[in-house]
């Protein structure tokens, strides 16, 4: 093979090897040359809420307490007082008529029970009275231990029983119907006699 051809082919040999050299070297990193961290795409921050926007955060819910003061009622009896009128019986010379409907109201809530009565006043001192209560009705209640008070017999003015309600019982409305008077006078000459009552609750 001539010479020259030789050195041909060795050059060409040289330069390819150069040229695979120069491209290994711009590929490889420089020596001591800081290496560029990875770019890491934040995360975007959750919206915070709109206003007026509730969230629960799982938190236990409060307890709030409420006292409530609760006023007890009275003891109270209606009507408080009237004005009756008895005829006279002919054939005993007895005066004779009944009491008005009294109403008997106990809101107290302690239940310790309470006695209606009626006190007759009588002008005449000397008089026979004879009351007799009669049953009660409950306008709201129960009528467990609720029950007419006993007959009354008295001289002049008198203070009779009408209703009564045991310890335990008597709690709401209760109302007599009426009860039975009778009187009886050393002197029957009017053909009526007029009676003034009180009422009252205990």
């Amino acid at each position: 093979m001539p010479r020259r051809r030789l050195t041909l082919l060795a050059l060409a040999t040289l330069a390819t090897a150069f040229a695979v050299t120069t491209i290994g070297a711009a590929a490889a990193p420089q020596g001591g040359a800081p290496q560029s961290a990875p770019q890491v795409a934040e995360a975007s921050a959750a919206p915070a809420p709109a206003a007026g926007t509730v969230t629960d955060s799982g938190a236990a819910s409060a307890e709030q307490t409420v006292s409530v003061g609760v006023r007890a009622g009275d003891l109270s009896v209606a009507p408080t007082g009237a004005d009756i009128v008895l005829t006279r019986d002919d054939s005993t010379g007895a005066y004779r008529g009944v009491l008005p409907r009294v109403t008997v109201t106990d809101a107290r809530g302690s239940l310790v029970g309470w006695t209606a009565t009626a006190h007759l006043q009588l002008g005449d001192a000397s008089a026979s009275v004879d009351v007799v209560p009669a049953t009660p009705v409950v306008v709201a209640g129960f009528a467990d231990g609720v029950s007419a008070g006993a007959p009354t017999h008295a001289i002049g003015t008198t203070d009779a029983a009408l209703a009564t309600a045991v310890r335990g019982e008597g709690g709401g409305t209760f109302a007599t119907p009426g009860a039975m008077v009778t009187v009886r006078t050393a002197h029957p000459n009017a053909a009526t006699l007029a009676v003034h009552v009180t009422f009252a609750v205990r």
